[in-house]
């Protein structure tokens, strides 16, 4: 047979359609390939591929303490091309270990995270790529246990900081101080007061997030012949949300034995277990009792006006600011909602539950609320 022959034969010959050991090595060392194993000698940001996650991490964490204040704790926690230091502690001090590494031409770019602030960029240092290219490394700062975080330092402090911050670089400091006091349990999350006067100009409500996990207020019901209000009956909004999902609770949430509900709104374990066996009787016993029980879809306004019986001004979401009024020049919360529900579920407080309702959203996406951008709509 000539070469030729050969070489047609064996392209046309069956293959194997399952990934063999070797093969799977092949895919691997050409996936690993990418990195350029020769660096540039006189480019101090050029990476090795052969150095390990942890001596990346090293580096980073030396050009820290060169550049920053590094914390006594801090260590390298995980990644390769996006690099995850832990102990860091609160996000304003974390957003300032970012900003020096700019300042020292570290990091490139920041990644905003909430309230106008950094926990992360992308730095200089980088990986060379077989085709020339150069993949640069991401650093994330996270917060750690045990900071001073934990110990009470909250979401409003950075807010407050944020906005302060805010107000020295355009040179308002003088006209307008940001307090926390939503940390002594009552009143507003961040309040911005007249430098002159003391006196309030606006507040705000301080959420880390607007992800559809948070809860936009929470009241409690009771089941006595037929599903109540139990809690917040003094404020109008939470009995005008109550009384919108009053009659489809009463409707979908039934016994399908003739037992009754315990009547709440507090439970206990095997309270909590009773309902679900009236409710349905088929649930696999080993789910948590602590679940979504009904979703019912209210009007957006009602979360806008939730707040707004509050007495504030405006809501920070993580990294948005909205209004709670309208002529603030700033998107309203109503309009930015896509959907607001009614979550009623089981809610485990340890060691005891609750028939809990509480109010959640989705959001549209719009830069305009963005925290700095809004900063300025409202100050400048």
């Amino acid at each position: 047979m000539t070469d030729i022959n050969k070489l047609v034969e064996d392209y046309f010959a069956p293959r194997s359609k399952a990934l063999t050991n070797q093969m799977l090595y092949e895919m691997f060392d050409e996936v690993l390939g990418e990195q350029e194993q020769e660096i540039d000698p006189f480019d101090s940001f050029a990476l090795d591929s052969s150095l390990t996650n942890k001596e990346i991490g090293s580096i980073l964490l030396g050009k820290i303490k060169e550049t920053s204040n590094l914390p006594q704790d801090a260590v390298f926690k995980e990644g390769r091309t996006t690099i995850v230091l832990d102990n860091f502690g609160p996000l304003k001090d974390r957003d300032e270990v970012i900003k020096d590494l700019i300042h020292n031409n570290i990091i490139s770019q920041a990644i905003p995270y909430r309230a106008g602030k950094s926990r992360s960029g992308v730095t200089n240092y980088y990986f060379l790529l077989k085709n020339g290219n150069k993949k640069f490394i991401t650093l994330i700062l996270k917060q750690g246990a045990g900071t001073v975080a934990s110990l009470g330092f909250g979401f409003e402090e950075t807010v407050a900081h944020s906005i302060n911050s805010f107000l020295v670089d355009k040179s308002l400091e003088d006209d307008y101080i940001a307090a926390a006091e939503g940390k002594f349990g009552t009143g507003s999350d961040v309040v911005v007061k007249h430098q002159a006067t003391g006196e309030k100009a606006f507040s705000l409500e301080a959420k880390r997030s607007k992800g559809s996990r948070i809860d936009f207020g929470q009241f409690r019901i009771k089941h006595d012949g037929s599903w109540q209000q139990a809690t917040g009956l003094k404020n109008d909004i939470v009995k005008s949300i109550f009384g919108s999902i009053k009659d489809k609770i009463n409707a979908t949430i039934e016994s399908t034995k003739d037992t009754t509900f315990p009547e709440g709104p507090s439970l206990t374990p095997q309270e909590a277990e009773q309902f679900w066996d009236a409710y349905k009787p088929n649930r696999n016993k080993k789910k948590s009792l602590s679940a979504d029980v009904l979703k019912v879809k209210i009007d957006k306004n009602l979360i806008q006006d939730y707040y707004r019986t509050k007495g504030d001004d405006f809501i920070v979401l993580g990294n948005d600011i909205y209004a709670l009024k309208s002529d603030t020049g700033l998107l309203e919360i109503k309009d930015a909602l896509k959907d607001v529900v009614a979550l009623i579920r089981i809610k485990y407080h340890g060691p005891n539950y609750s028939y809990t309702v509480a109010l959640r959203g989705t959001f549209t996406n719009d830069s305009s609320s963005e925290f700095t951008k809004a900063l300025r709509v409202i100050f400048l």
